[in-house]
């Protein structure tokens, strides 16, 4: 009973509209920089453009990345298999694709999506904290592409935060109020 009278208010968080704020800001940016697309596999910053995978409580580090397009809705979702059933299941986003386990492969599958969004001769940034093996692998396979640092970019934009992002901070910051006056 005690409990009850202090337990905090948790703000409601409207996700949806947390994630369109984020694409709002991401392509504002993009635009200003002159970038078409962002590939990255970088697990803050596939959660920061995709929403994707909120609820995982570990991940393994290039498992999963995304295509973040400024001219699209939607991202595309690049999985690994482990993940495949329940994402392609689930369908948050259309465009879903299935990784091989080995990075060394993956430049011929990133190389074909960024050729079926008509990205060939388009500027392309590249997060510069995925594993250098394959960020090499992307640009030996790729010569063509004009790939940029988009890095500091990406740091900018998630500098500032929207107002749903403040509100799941608070929401945070109610759950773990809510575990120490439970062990009080």
């Amino acid at each position: 009973a005690f409990l009850g009278y202090v337990e905090p208010t948790r703000p409601q968080i409207d996700w949806q509209q947390l994630q369109q704020l984020r694409w709002k800001r991401t392509r504002e940016f993009m635009a200003k920089e002159g970038v078409d697309a962002i590939l990255t596999n970088v697990v803050d910053n596939v959660i920061y453009l995709t929403g994707w995978p909120r609820f995982r409580t570990s991940v393994y580090p290039g498992s999963y990345g995304t295509l973040f397009l400024r001219e699209q809705k939607e991202p595309v979702i690049f999985c690994s298999e482990g993940d495949a059933n329940g994402l392609l299941k689930d369908q948050i986003y259309p465009d879903i694709r299935v990784m091989l386990p080995t990075q060394a492969l993956w430049p011929e599958p990133l190389g074909k999506a960024l050729s079926d969004y008509g990205l060939l001769d388009a500027k392309v940034g590249l997060d510069n904290r995925m594993q250098a093996s394959l960020y090499n692998a992307i640009v030996k396979t790729l010569p063509h592409m004009n790939f940029v640092n988009v890095t500091p970019m990406l740091n900018k934009v998630r500098a500032v935060k929207n107002s749903e992002e403040i509100k799941a901070y608070e929401h945070t910051v109610s759950l773990v109020e809510s575990g120490i006056n439970a062990s009080i």
